[in-house]
């Protein structure tokens, strides 16, 4: 059996004092929602040198798995 998934590669990326999550998402093709999920934040408040994960690309992986 052929399966596909996509995983998704992060990157760290460094805050700097004129950010807002919405900059940011919008920089890296996501959502303010996906970046407060991925970096479990519980507000938009962010700190300069704060480091965060964002999305970069997803890369599609194919898998075979064997039936005995």
């Amino acid at each position: 059996m052929q399966y596909q998934t996509n995983e998704v590669v992060y990157e760290e990326y460094v805050v700097i004092p004129k950010d807002s999550l919405y900059t940011i998402a919008k920089e890296f093709k996501t959502t303010v929602a996906d970046l407060t999920d991925i970096n479990m934040l519980t507000t938009n408040v962010l700190y300069p040198n704060q480091v965060l994960l964002v999305p970069t690309h997803s890369k599609t992986l194919d898998i075979t798995l064997l039936e005995y």
